[in-house]
């Protein structure tokens, strides 16, 4: 990797440890920007092709995960630009402020995706299938209310209820985990 000046190299093997540590993070930052699983899978592959394909202009002295974080940005924006027929377009200010959020709690998303897998199996059976159907499946309301045999307001309550299950059952481990020494 050639930097400009007497900046220090990193290695392709650090390189890649980096991108390693920040993956989840940007993977997450790129799922609450691109509602469709199948469209963000496609934005992280290009954001790990332009990491990769722009390693030489990392710049080791600053933090790997702000330089990343710009490249998901870009990529992001790219995105929209593409879908814009299609779709509304988010300014690149939300697009900022978004990155800054997930960039603050990269150090913590680990954590949170732990307690949210021990708090959705505290969910009823009922719940867990709600959120699943509207989350992972990307169904609308309607469509799982027809699925479950509720009415679509019905279903609009039990994920709302579920959503704040889950708030309220990561908050409490969270908080655990930081209470401990």
């Amino acid at each position: 990797m050639a930097n400009e000046g007497n900046l220090q190299l990193v290695s392709a093997e650090r390189f890649a440890e980096l991108w390693n540590e920040a993956a989840g993070a940007v993977s997450a930052y790129v799922a609450a920007e691109v509602r469709n699983r199948h469209d963000a899978e496609d934005v992280m592959q290009e954001i790990g092709r332009a990491v990769a394909q722009g390693a030489e202009r990392y710049d080791p002295q600053r933090p790997f995960i702000n330089w990343v974080f710009g490249v998901a940005r870009n990529q992001i924006l790219r995105h929209y630009q593409r879908q814009s027929r299609e779709r509304t377009v988010f300014s690149s200010a939300i697009v900022d402020q978004l990155a800054d959020a997930y960039r603050a709690m990269a150090p913590t998303l680990g954590e949170r995706g732990d307690a949210l897998r021990d708090c959705l199996q505290k969910l009823s059976r009922r719940q867990r299938l709600a959120v699943a159907l509207y989350y992972r499946d990307e169904l609308s309301q309607t469509e799982i209310a027809e699925q479950m045999t509720m009415t679509a307001s019905a279903v609009g309550v039990l994920i709302h209820r579920s959503r704040q299950a889950l708030k309220d059952c990561i908050g409490r481990k969270l908080a655990a985990g930081a209470e401990r020494p």
